[in-house]
């Protein structure tokens, strides 16, 4: 049985399943002891998550087709599909700018003024990491945009199946899926939780599926980019990302369990 949409926005029918939820207040039950900062953690995740998947619905609209959002139960998923139904004339470069502009538009909205805000307040941007608690409820809120907002934003644009890097990256090279999984395995060992072993192992499992499918007619047509456009959305997205890390590497405070 199909789930009616709760809301709309914009004309966008968006859809909230009881499992989102549930995972949220999973993810923050480090703010357990103090129900305030764990209801802000629920409310800034699920506005964060809502504008990211928002930048996925205007860019399928943007380009013509009628996009639907769905919050489930590791995240969002946006969905579209053309007057006729049909997705059959969407080409590659259409695919990675859809890909890139939810993450874009979480990070754009939200997560860049976050992270100035902190730091021309003198706060760490980085408390949500858990090193360190902080007394000061403008910190911990600012903490928790950042994280969401930057840190997921980095993470999700790993070139690695099912997350939107992955998805903009196939448009270029399969191959980069390994590259990201890769780098995947690296983040997983280097801040190991339940979500990074997760997203593991169905990257692992969609990576493998579609690697397997890369040399069908349908995908030998979806890969055919022009070589130029390769190195100009290849330079763009590394760009995006080499600049993250450099902001994630400047605004980051080392901490040791002295601090706690």
């Amino acid at each position: 049985m199909a789930t009616r949409p709760a809301f709309t926005v914009a004309g966008i029918p968006v859809t909230i399943h009881p499992a989102f939820f549930a995972v949220i207040l999973v993810l923050g039950l480090v703010y357990l002891a103090t129900p305030v900062y764990l209801f802000t953690w629920v409310a800034i995740a699920t506005v964060s998550i809502l504008l990211h998947e928002f930048g996925h619905a205007i860019a399928f609209r943007i380009f013509g087709l009628r996009p639907s959002v769905s919050l489930v139960g590791f995240g969002g998923l946006t969905s579209a599909e053309g007057p006729d139904g049909s997705t059959d004339d969407f080409t590659p470069v259409r695919h990675i700018i859809v890909s890139l502009a939810g993450p874009l538009s979480a990070l754009i909205l939200l997560g860049l003024p976050a992270l100035l805000i902190a730091e021309a307040n003198g706060f760490d941007p980085w408390t949500s990491l858990g090193m360190r608690r902080s007394l000061d409820p403008a910190e911990i809120i600012l903490g928790q945009i950042v994280y969401i907002n930057v840190g997921w934003s980095l993470l999700n644009l790993l070139p690695v199946l099912p997350l939107d890097g992955g998805r903009a990256m196939a448009a270029l090279s399969p191959s980069l899926w390994f590259v990201g999984y890769a780098l995947l395995v690296a983040a997983t060992i280097a801040f190991p939780n339940p979500v990074m072993l997760l997203v593991l192992l169905l990257g692992g499992f969609e990576t493998w599926r579609r690697w397997q499918a890369r040399n069908t007619p349908e995908a030998r047509e979806f890969h055919r980019v022009p070589r130029r456009t390769r190195i100009v959305i290849a330079a763009l997205y590394l760009g995006l990302v080499a600049a993250l890390a450099v902001g994630v590497d400047l605004t980051f405070i080392e901490r040791d369990f002295g601090d706690v």
